[in-house]
Protein backbone atom coordinates (compact mmCIF):
# COMPACT_ATOMS: atom_id res chain seq x y z
CA UNK A 1 0.00 0.00 0.00
CA UNK A 2 1.17 3.56 -0.75
CA UNK A 3 1.01 5.16 2.67
CA UNK A 4 2.03 8.55 1.30
CA UNK A 5 -1.42 8.99 -0.17
CA UNK A 6 -2.86 9.00 3.34
CA UNK A 7 -0.68 11.91 4.49
CA UNK A 8 -2.09 15.35 3.72
CA UNK A 9 -0.01 18.49 3.23
CA UNK A 10 -0.96 19.88 6.63
CA UNK A 11 0.45 16.73 8.27
CA UNK A 12 3.71 17.22 6.37
CA UNK A 13 3.85 20.85 7.41
CA UNK A 14 3.40 19.91 11.08
CA UNK A 15 6.35 17.55 10.73
CA UNK A 16 8.51 20.26 9.13
CA UNK A 17 8.46 18.49 5.76
CA UNK A 18 6.53 21.12 3.81
CA UNK A 19 8.30 22.32 0.71
CA UNK A 20 9.24 25.97 0.33
CA UNK A 21 7.03 28.04 -1.87
CA UNK A 22 8.41 28.16 -5.41
CA UNK A 23 9.80 31.54 -6.43
CA UNK A 24 8.40 33.59 -9.27
CA UNK A 25 10.52 35.76 -11.56
CA UNK A 26 10.27 39.47 -12.32
CA UNK A 27 13.21 40.81 -14.30
CA UNK A 28 16.33 39.79 -12.39
CA UNK A 29 14.45 39.24 -9.11
CA UNK A 30 13.10 35.99 -7.69
CA UNK A 31 10.22 36.42 -5.28
CA UNK A 32 7.36 34.81 -3.40
CA UNK A 33 3.99 36.26 -2.39
CA UNK A 34 2.48 35.93 1.07
CA UNK A 35 -0.98 34.48 0.59
CA UNK A 36 -2.86 36.62 3.12
CA UNK A 37 -1.08 39.95 2.98
CA UNK A 38 -0.17 39.81 -0.74
CA UNK A 39 3.22 41.22 0.22
CA UNK A 40 6.32 40.23 -1.69
CA UNK A 41 9.50 38.65 -0.33
CA UNK A 42 12.51 38.87 -2.61
CA UNK A 43 14.22 35.48 -2.48
CA UNK A 44 17.03 35.84 -5.02
CA UNK A 45 18.73 37.92 -7.66
CA UNK A 46 19.97 36.73 -11.05
CA UNK A 47 21.53 39.95 -12.39
CA UNK A 48 25.02 41.39 -12.34
CA UNK A 49 24.36 45.10 -11.80
CA UNK A 50 26.78 47.19 -9.78
CA UNK A 51 24.19 49.82 -8.77
CA UNK A 52 20.79 48.35 -7.92
CA UNK A 53 17.44 49.89 -7.00
CA UNK A 54 15.04 47.37 -5.49
CA UNK A 55 11.49 48.25 -6.62
CA UNK A 56 8.84 49.18 -4.03
CA UNK A 57 6.32 46.91 -5.78
CA UNK A 58 6.37 43.83 -7.98
CA UNK A 59 3.27 43.05 -10.02
CA UNK A 60 1.47 45.73 -8.02
CA UNK A 61 2.32 44.13 -4.64
CA UNK A 62 4.43 45.77 -1.93
CA UNK A 63 7.96 44.45 -1.41
CA UNK A 64 8.07 44.09 2.39
CA UNK A 65 10.94 41.66 2.93
CA UNK A 66 14.34 40.66 1.57
CA UNK A 67 14.61 36.94 2.20
CA UNK A 68 17.38 34.77 3.57
CA UNK A 69 20.54 34.88 1.38
CA UNK A 70 18.62 36.72 -1.36
CA UNK A 71 21.67 38.76 -2.44
CA UNK A 72 24.37 36.78 -0.65
CA UNK A 73 27.73 36.80 -2.47
CA UNK A 74 26.47 38.95 -5.35
CA UNK A 75 29.93 40.40 -5.79
CA UNK A 76 28.99 42.74 -8.64
CA UNK A 77 27.05 45.01 -6.26
CA UNK A 78 28.61 48.28 -5.16
CA UNK A 79 25.45 50.22 -4.30
CA UNK A 80 21.92 49.18 -3.28
CA UNK A 81 18.83 51.31 -2.63
CA UNK A 82 16.02 49.57 -0.75
CA UNK A 83 12.43 50.86 -1.02
CA UNK A 84 10.07 52.41 1.49
CA UNK A 85 7.59 49.75 2.57
CA UNK A 86 10.36 47.23 3.21
CA UNK A 87 10.07 46.05 6.82
CA UNK A 88 12.52 43.17 7.17
CA UNK A 89 15.91 42.04 5.90
CA UNK A 90 16.41 38.36 6.71
CA UNK A 91 19.59 36.60 7.81
CA UNK A 92 22.57 36.57 5.45
CA UNK A 93 20.55 38.61 2.92
CA UNK A 94 23.60 40.59 1.75
CA UNK A 95 26.42 38.63 3.38
CA UNK A 96 29.55 38.30 1.33
CA UNK A 97 28.79 41.24 -0.99
CA UNK A 98 32.44 42.18 -0.77
CA UNK A 99 32.31 45.31 -2.94
CA UNK A 100 29.06 46.75 -1.61
CA UNK A 101 30.06 50.24 -0.49
CA UNK A 102 26.71 52.02 -0.08
CA UNK A 103 23.31 50.86 1.15
CA UNK A 104 20.24 53.02 1.46
CA UNK A 105 17.94 51.61 4.13
CA UNK A 106 14.29 52.78 4.17
CA UNK A 107 12.69 54.41 7.20
CA UNK A 108 10.07 51.64 7.18
CA UNK A 109 12.68 48.99 8.07
CA UNK A 110 12.21 47.54 11.57
CA UNK A 111 13.98 44.16 11.56
CA UNK A 112 17.38 42.81 10.58
CA UNK A 113 18.38 39.14 10.57
CA UNK A 114 21.59 37.58 11.82
CA UNK A 115 24.63 38.28 9.62
CA UNK A 116 22.46 40.27 7.21
CA UNK A 117 25.39 42.42 6.03
CA UNK A 118 28.34 40.39 7.29
CA UNK A 119 31.55 40.51 5.27
CA UNK A 120 30.48 43.55 3.24
CA UNK A 121 34.09 44.65 3.30
CA UNK A 122 33.70 47.87 1.29
CA UNK A 123 30.79 49.24 3.33
CA UNK A 124 32.11 52.45 4.87
CA UNK A 125 28.89 53.93 6.27
CA UNK A 126 25.45 52.75 7.31
CA UNK A 127 22.60 55.09 8.26
CA UNK A 128 20.16 53.14 10.40
CA UNK A 129 16.46 54.06 10.07
CA UNK A 130 14.78 55.42 13.18
CA UNK A 131 12.21 52.57 13.27
CA UNK A 132 14.83 49.82 13.51
CA UNK A 133 14.33 47.69 16.65
CA UNK A 134 17.23 45.23 16.58
CA UNK A 135 20.85 44.77 15.58
CA UNK A 136 21.30 41.00 15.82
CA UNK A 137 24.28 38.69 16.02
CA UNK A 138 26.99 39.17 13.39
CA UNK A 139 24.82 41.57 11.42
CA UNK A 140 27.79 43.73 10.36
CA UNK A 141 30.70 41.51 11.32
CA UNK A 142 33.67 41.76 9.00
CA UNK A 143 32.60 45.12 7.53
CA UNK A 144 36.21 46.19 7.57
CA UNK A 145 35.69 49.64 6.01
CA UNK A 146 32.96 50.79 8.41
CA UNK A 147 34.18 53.87 10.31
CA UNK A 148 31.31 55.11 12.47
CA UNK A 149 27.84 54.07 13.58
CA UNK A 150 24.95 55.60 15.46
CA UNK A 151 22.49 53.17 17.03
CA UNK A 152 18.91 54.53 16.81
CA UNK A 153 16.71 55.00 19.87
CA UNK A 154 14.28 52.12 19.27
CA UNK A 155 17.02 49.49 19.23
CA UNK A 156 17.03 47.69 22.59
CA UNK A 157 19.75 45.10 22.04
CA UNK A 158 22.98 44.74 20.11
CA UNK A 159 23.72 41.08 19.48
CA UNK A 160 26.86 39.00 19.95
CA UNK A 161 29.59 39.78 17.41
CA UNK A 162 27.30 42.37 15.77
CA UNK A 163 30.23 44.56 14.69
CA UNK A 164 33.16 42.21 15.25
CA UNK A 165 36.19 42.59 12.98
CA UNK A 166 35.15 46.07 11.84
CA UNK A 167 38.81 46.96 11.95
CA UNK A 168 38.50 50.64 10.96
CA UNK A 169 35.53 51.46 13.24
CA UNK A 170 36.42 54.52 15.30
CA UNK A 171 33.20 55.99 16.72
CA UNK A 172 30.10 54.34 18.18
CA UNK A 173 27.14 56.31 19.52
CA UNK A 174 24.62 54.17 21.37
CA UNK A 175 21.19 55.77 21.82
CA UNK A 176 19.02 55.69 24.92
CA UNK A 177 16.93 52.61 24.05
CA UNK A 178 19.77 50.09 24.11
CA UNK A 179 19.49 47.87 27.19
CA UNK A 180 22.18 45.30 26.45
CA UNK A 181 25.26 44.82 24.29
CA UNK A 182 26.19 41.24 23.47
CA UNK A 183 29.46 39.46 24.05
CA UNK A 184 32.22 40.34 21.60
CA UNK A 185 29.93 42.83 19.86
CA UNK A 186 32.99 44.90 18.92
CA UNK A 187 35.69 42.20 18.98
CA UNK A 188 38.56 42.92 16.63
CA UNK A 189 37.63 46.59 16.19
CA UNK A 190 41.25 47.62 16.39
CA UNK A 191 40.76 51.39 16.17
CA UNK A 192 37.76 51.62 18.52
CA UNK A 193 38.60 53.10 21.90
CA UNK A 194 35.34 54.66 23.09
CA UNK A 195 31.66 53.84 22.97
CA UNK A 196 29.36 56.73 23.87
CA UNK A 197 26.29 55.60 25.82
CA UNK A 198 23.61 58.28 25.65
CA UNK A 199 21.58 56.59 28.37
CA UNK A 200 24.38 57.31 30.84
CA UNK A 201 25.48 60.48 29.04
CA UNK A 202 29.07 59.37 29.13
CA UNK A 203 31.77 57.70 27.07
CA UNK A 204 33.03 54.29 28.07
CA UNK A 205 36.74 53.75 27.39
CA UNK A 206 37.39 50.19 26.31
CA UNK A 207 40.33 47.90 26.91
CA UNK A 208 41.29 44.52 25.50
CA UNK A 209 39.64 42.58 28.33
CA UNK A 210 36.22 44.23 27.99
CA UNK A 211 33.51 41.67 27.23
CA UNK A 212 32.26 43.72 24.27
CA UNK A 213 35.59 43.53 22.50
CA UNK A 214 37.51 40.60 23.98
CA UNK A 215 37.93 37.55 21.78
Amino acid sequence: RDWSSDVCSSDLASLGWAQEKPSKISGDFLYTVEKESKHVTITGYQGNADSLVVPPKIEGMVVSKVGEKAFSHVTSLTEVSLPEGLREIDKHAFSGCYYLARVKLPQSLTTLGDASFSQCRALSRIDFPSQLTNIPSESFSGCSSLEQITIPAKVTQIGDHAFSECITLKNVLVSVGVESIGDHAFAGCLELREVTLLKDRKSTRLNSSHEWISR
